[in-house]
């Protein structure tokens, strides 16, 4: 995890409520933004407050810096799990910026650079600088690497859960039916004789080369059919 190198202490980890097996993979400081297109083809921007963009490997959070005497807390402004994701662009005009696409709409932050802050002419004084164009590039491609990530392990999961349902011969002949296919003998993946489909349990032998089959394997076997 990468941790913030500026106001933000360790006080924004109280704000999130990660799940057991979820874990912060990066963080940066920005500003939420509102980009309007004007007449001319002109932009008015509006800053909508500072806070703490935060990756983990299964979500990207926006948190809102509330500063209260002194001290900062943290709000969550906006959260997407990654496989919900349907796009991210960024640009330099009229401001660096990150365009966050969801199914809920847009989100736009100004990401500021990890680079530090830059000397003004006299030196004495420091500002923020928002990201560069290869900067933008870079937290892109991290977020879709974890995007594409998250999206294979929803399957895995969801895939496993569609084959523990699968409980005995009858459920699955339910299945198929409702799929639109009718099943009666299927070939022994070891002999390749005919066997009939039980009614009911878990598991068939083939009755020449008494090879067993259970439900879960005769599932994989027809599911491609049945989509």
């Amino acid at each position: 995890m990468k941790e913030p190198q500026s106001k933000f202490k360790d006080d924004w980890h109280s704000a999130l409520a990660l799940e057991k097996d979820e874990s912060i993979v990066d963080t940066w400081e920005g500003e939420e933004k509102e980009i309007e297109p004007l007449i001319g083809g002109d932009f008015q921007v509006s800053a909508r407050g500072e806070g703490l963009l935060v990756l983990t490997d299964q979500k990207l959070i926006w948190l809102n810096d509330l500063p209260s005497a002194g001290e900062s807390q943290y709000s969550i402004g906006f959260q997407i799990p990654l496989e919900k994701v349907n796009n991210i662009s960024s640009g330099v005009r009229p401001v660096s910026h990150i365009a966050i696409t969801d199914d809920k709409g847009l989100h736009v932050v100004g990401l500021f650079s990890q680079k530090g802050p830059t000397s003004s002419f006299e030196g004495s004084l420091h500002h923020r600088t928002y990201m560069t164009e290869n900067e933008l590039g870079t937290f892109q491609e991290t977020v879709m690497k974890y995007r594409a990530k998250r999206k294979f392990a929803v399957l895995e999961h969801q895939k496993k859960e569609r084959v523990q349902v699968i409980v005995d011969f009858s459920f699955l002949k339910d299945y198929m039916e409702k799929g639109g296919i009718v099943v009666q003998k299927i070939s022994c993946a070891n002999c390749g004789a005919s066997m009939h489909l039980p009614d009911k349990g878990n598991t068939v032998d083939c009755p020449y080369c008494r090879t067993t089959h259970r439900v879960q394997d005769v599932f994989e076997r027809v599911r491609q059919l049945i989509g």
